[in-house]
């Protein structure tokens, strides 16, 4: 238990503490300017700035009202000031939005050609993997071996992704040409512009 004398000072300082609050709120309510029906559409819009994300940027909205009209409580702002203050804050969206709309990166440079070649070899390695896959599975089934599963699903969920792949390295080396009888690497991408999609489980092409 506290000693008396310690009793009577934390009592104290709790006395002290409970008029103080007591004092600021009474002032609070001697310099109020606006009733709550007025600040109702201030209140709306700091809710609605908080919850679109203007939040993580401003942790304390109320703060930057409060130091923007030179006030302690929103309670003080004149009710002409109101509306200042939503245009206030509107800005600050606005501001937020503009950053939050813009690359946060800039934009990837192009592929060069080397590299796109590379990738339609990968994707030709890929197609190769996934039907020989298919094709010894049985085997590894019959044997009872530990990458039957994966020799089993890896050529029925692969496709897809191949498929993707050949999409879009389709799309991006448009402006190559490559025949039936090309003597370099790009004899893949022949290869490719000829070949359906890809079938899961055998590896078959359409």
């Amino acid at each position: 238990m506290l000693e008396t004398d310690q009793a009577w000072e934390v009592f104290e300082k709790l006395e002290d503490f409970y008029f103080s609050q007591k004092e600021k709120a009474e002032q609070i309510r001697k310099n109020r300017q606006c009733t709550a029906t007025q600040l109702i559409p201030l209140r709306q819009t700091a809710e609605r700035l908080i919850t679109t994300g203007l939040g993580k940027i401003y942790p304390d909205i109320w703060k930057l009202v409060h130091q923007r009209f030179d006030v302690e409580h929103i309670h003080q702002l004149q009710p002409e000031q109101v509306g200042e203050a939503i245009e206030y804050l509107n800005v600050l969206e606005g501001e937020y939005l503009g950053k939050a709309s813009a690359p946060a990166f800039p934009a990837s440079k192009a592929l060069t050609d080397k590299e796109l070649c590379t990738l339609c070899w990968l994707w030709s390695y890929a197609t190769h993997m996934a039907e020989y896959m298919a094709q010894v599975y049985p085997i590894l089934h019959a044997a009872e071996h530990r990458l039957a599963g994966a020799y089993f699903s890896m050529p029925q969920e692969s496709p897809r992704t191949i498929n993707a792949a050949r999409e879009v390295l389709l799309r991006e080396t448009t402006h190559i040409e490559a025949g039936l009888f090309c003597n370099d690497n790009w004899r893949v991408l022949y290869r490719m512009r000829n070949a359906g999609e890809m079938l899961p489980l055998t590896g078959r092409r359409s």
